[in-house]
């Protein structure tokens, strides 16, 4: 229970010892016996023992609101407090750079697109999806000119 209120604390840091131990003693009630209870957890469970906005701070903060995205290499969870879905996302660019990893081929095409028109990286050269034979992505000309359009197009209104 050392990890459930420690829990606690990082999400209601201001939380007095009184309200701490009565909400210890209500989780204890409701049969919470380790961290991974506290995601079945609800606001109208502790709303006795808390003011309400408290309660559904409490409450995101057990099902995991605090961090909705996680950075992993090789299994290992390296980062996993991000809460923005774009810093998420290059994060996960940076690591396939400087890990000089492949793209994987289901979503190759997708990635390399975003990468060159999104991300601006390597818009002219290089690729990071797999390539087999002699066999490579073509982009056809009226689309390159089309990316390249919506590029250069004036989205300042």
């Amino acid at each position: 229970m050392e990890l459930v209120k420690e829990l606690v604390k990082k999400a209601i840091p201001s939380l007095i010892s009184d309200k701490m131990d009565a909400l210890m003693a209500r989780l204890v009630e409701l049969g919470v016996q380790c961290e991974d209870d506290l995601i079945l957890v609800e606001a109208p469970d502790i709303q006795d023992t808390l003011p309400l906005i408290q309660c559904r701070r409490l409450v995101k903060a057990f099902q995991g609101g605090d961090h909705l995205f996680q950075i992993a290499v090789d299994q290992e969870v390296v980062n996993d407090h991000i809460t923005s879905p774009i810093v998420a996302l290059s994060y996960a660019f940076c690591l396939f750079y400087v890990c000089n990893i492949e793209y994987p081929k289901e979503m190759s095409l997708t990635l390399e697109f975003m990468q060159r028109v999104f991300f601006g990286m390597n818009p002219d050269r290089g690729s990071k999806a797999e390539m087999k034979g002699k066999k490579h992505h073509h982009i056809p000309p009226k689309l390159s000119k089309l990316v390249t359009e919506l590029k250069e197009f004036d989205w300042h209104m």
